[in-house]
């Protein structure tokens, strides 16, 4: 009989979802690290296959908006943030240091600009809205006069129109 926690969790599940939650959410590397003997393609496979299981699905969530309250970081942290660090690499605002002698933070006249930063913080600040979406190559290299010659077999034959 398998024993499962209070989760409905057995060990190996428990320590693969607490694995991908250590290791930046890569299935495959949480596979990895729970089954050490297990092959990269069993790894990429059973990776994405627990975390279809409802009960795994479920404690990952759960862990995921615990570490959130406790931390404070949410969507909006981390969009405003990005938001910061775009207008920080852009040269939106000067660069500041602390002023011993008034105790304030001062500019000191410079400005550094960062393409890089401001290129990463823009693509997740996009993929993050939904702006950015992954293109897939969904052409079709089928030879139609032959479906439709095998359609007409079938009895299927597309209509005018259709």
């Amino acid at each position: 009989m398998v024993t499962k926690n209070q989760n409905n969790l057995t060990v190996n599940q428990q320590k693969f979802a607490d694995y991908y939650l250590a290791n930046g959410c890569n299935a495959t590397q949480a596979y990895a690290d729970t089954y050490p003997k297990a092959s990269i393609a069993t790894a990429q496979q059973n990776g994405c296959k627990l975390l279809k299981q409802k009960y795994v699905h479920d404690y990952i969530t759960q862990r995921q908006l615990e570490l959130q309250e406790k931390t404070h970081v949410n969507q909006e942290y981390c969009i405003m943030n990005l938001k910061e660090v775009v207008e920080r690499s852009l040269q939106h605002k000067p660069v500041l240091e602390f002023d011993k002698a008034t105790g304030q933070m001062r500019e000191t006249g410079e400005y550094t600009f960062d393409s890089t930063g401001a290129n990463k913080a823009l693509e997740l600040l996009g993929k993050t809205l939904g702006i950015y979406v992954d293109k897939t190559d969904n052409t079709l290299n089928a030879n139609t006069d032959l479906l439709k010659d095998i359609l007409g077999q079938l009895g299927g034959g597309a209509s005018a129109g259709n």
